[in-house]
């Protein structure tokens, strides 16, 4: 990618987000606005956007709780040394 953080991408993930929603993807979805949620940060407008929209898919749809606590509990492998 050409700007990895541009905030344009955040914005355009977020709407990929909500499409996904409208599809009947609240699964895709969340892992999304999970995506965006980590990458974001404290000042990031569209991970705070994220986070209610996570906030709310897991009250619309509690059986996706055991995805959330995974997707938060999932690390990365450690890099080769």
């Amino acid at each position: 990618m050409r700007y990895p953080s541009s905030s344009v991408l955040a914005e355009a993930k977020f709407a990929v987000a909500r499409l996904q929603e409208a599809k009947g993807q609240p699964e895709i979805a969340l892992r999304t606005y999970e995506e965006l949620v980590k990458a974001g940060g404290a000042g990031s407008a569209a991970a705070s956007e994220a986070g209610t929209r996570r906030d709310y898919l897991l009250a619309k749809h509690p059986e996706l709780a055991k995805l959330a606590a995974a997707a938060t509990t999932t690390t990365r492998p450690a890099p080769p040394s």
